[in-house]
Formats: structure tokens, sequence, C-alpha cells
């Protein structure tokens, strides 16, 4: 967020904490800390330290990992070449935010106006029709394939959460300065 997004945003708490104060805030939840001015601080040093436990722990994060790995095998797939067909031709004449209002309005002003639609009318709209469903059954094919693949990601979320957070790998200067020196 930026300060613009939140200049009429009021505060839904406002509070200064003392030494050994802690404040847990939900994911998510903007917020903003910052030192008291001079004189208001009793040592003049204040710190603020946010800590995650969700950290790349969301849904997002899991569907990173799932969708890619979906689409991959649904479209290496020996029982279905669905996905490597090529799309229709001049589906762009019919397909795109150019036309994604377009045919609905047309049928709901002439319905109100208790008009019907003309042949290029209804054909644009079957069209758009068919191009939806054919693209929901592919999409469908890749969903399937991400539940099967579900565990596996589940899996392989885990090992990555896990892996990026060990420590780092100390070089062999820096082992120098550690207490073991090994």
């Amino acid at each position: 967020y930026t300060e613009e997004d939140l200049t009429d945003v009021k505060p839904v708490l406002d509070v200064v904490l003392s030494p050994g104060d802690i404040l847990y805030m939900p994911r998510g939840w903007i917020h903003q800390a910052c030192t008291l001015p001079d004189g208001q601080l009793k040592d003049g040093h204040s710190l603020h330290m946010t800590v995650s436990a969700m950290q790349q722990w969301a849904w997002v994060d899991l569907m990173e990992i799932v969708l890619p790995e979906a689409l991959n095998a649904a479209a290496a797939s020996d029982s279905s070449t669905a996905l490597r067909d090529g799309l229709p031709i001049r589906f762009l004449e019919y397909m795109g935010a150019a036309h994604s209002n377009h045919i609905p309005d047309i049928i709901k002003r002439k319905a109100d106006a208790d008009e019907s639609l003309d042949a290029e009318e209804l054909r644009m709209h079957e069209l758009q029709e068919n191009f939806r469903n054919e693209a929901k059954s592919r999409i469908m094919r890749v969903a399937k394939e991400a539940m099967d693949l579900l565990d596996a990601s589940c899996d392989q979320i885990s090992k990555q959460f896990l892996s990026a957070r060990q420590p780092p790998c100390l070089n062999e200067e820096e082992t120098k300065l550690t207490s073991a020196r090994r």
C-alpha cells in the first residue's frame, strides 16, 4: 500500500507500546509503526519488528506450485491432445474485451424492446458460448490434474518452507568468526 491508499483510512487502533509490550495483528492488516518524537521516549530508542508465521504459506503459494505442474501434466498427457489443439481460426473476431459485453447487452436491449436478434448477433453469441465451453472443458482437465498432484504439491511447499527457514551456510571466513570455529 502507498500513503495515498491510506489518506482517508481511519486507524482501528492507535497506541503507544511500552517496553516489553507485544501487539499481535492478524495477517494482512495494514500497519505502520513509528518512533515517538524526541523527548517523549525515556531512553530515545525504539524497535519495531514484524514477525510473520505465514510468510509464503498462503493458498496462492500452493497454487503457484500445483497449477504449472498440472498444466504441464495435462498438456503432456497421452490420453488427450485437447490442450495442444490450435485455437479456433478468427476467434478474436468474437472473443476478448472488445466483445465481452457486446452480445449480452444487445440481447438484453432487444429483449426489453421485444425485438429479435438478427442472424449475425445470434451467430456471434453462439461462437462465444462455444468458445467458453471449450475453454471450460480444458480448464477442468487442468483442474483434475491439479487435484491429482495436490499431495505432491503439498510435499513441495513443505520442503520449500523448511529449507527457507534453515540458517544460511557460512563461508570459511564466517566460520572462523564463530565460537565453534568449524
